[in-house]
């Protein structure tokens, strides 16, 4: 009889250090404002909203870009715990009843934004979340969709929040 092969450890990565020069720029008081509506995909119906929905704006950098690959793309585990000091930086706003956010005084610089139907006490659930990258520029706002694309097999039902 042939032997049962293990289970694969799950694929891991090692966060980037904290370094607070990356962060500098992102201090600064600004003069945009990012604008943006969470939503199901047009192709779907278009016709959920999201209310009180938290989304992240999060500084884009060589941690968040890592973060972003790892993990979103790649699904890989932090081999450990990341500095907490990378979260300092990150804005957090509800969606209205219609799905709407917007976040003032954003410095010029370039973002992820995060959110998604199962984000709960400032992280989220992998495998629905919506992050998409914006660049802010001085003195422009910045319109941004979110469009949520649900799974749908099976069936997906929207959790109670």
């Amino acid at each position: 009889m042939p032997k049962k092969s293990s289970p694969q450890p799950a694929a891991t990565w090692t966060p980037i250090a904290f370094h607070p020069s990356e962060y500098v720029a992102y201090m600064r008081p600004g003069t945009c404002t990012i604008h943006g509506h969470v939503r199901e995909w047009p192709a779907f119906g278009g016709a959920a909203t999201f209310a009180q929905l938290p989304v992240f704006l999060m500084p884009a950098t060589r941690f968040r870009e890592q973060w972003y690959w790892e993990y979103l793309v790649v699904d890989k585990t932090a081999m450990s715990p990341f500095d907490p000091r990378h979260a300092q930086y990150d804005r957090q706003a509800k969606t209205d009843r219609d799905g709407r956010f917007e976040f003032t005084a954003v410095p010029r610089g370039t973002y992820f934004l995060l959110t998604g139907p199962l984000c709960q006490a400032g992280w989220c659930t992998h495998g629905c979340d919506i992050v998409r990258k914006v660049e802010v520029r001085d003195g422009r706002d910045v319109h941004v969709s979110l469009n949520y694309c649900p799974p749908t097999d099976p069936p997906f039902t929207w959790p109670a929040l």
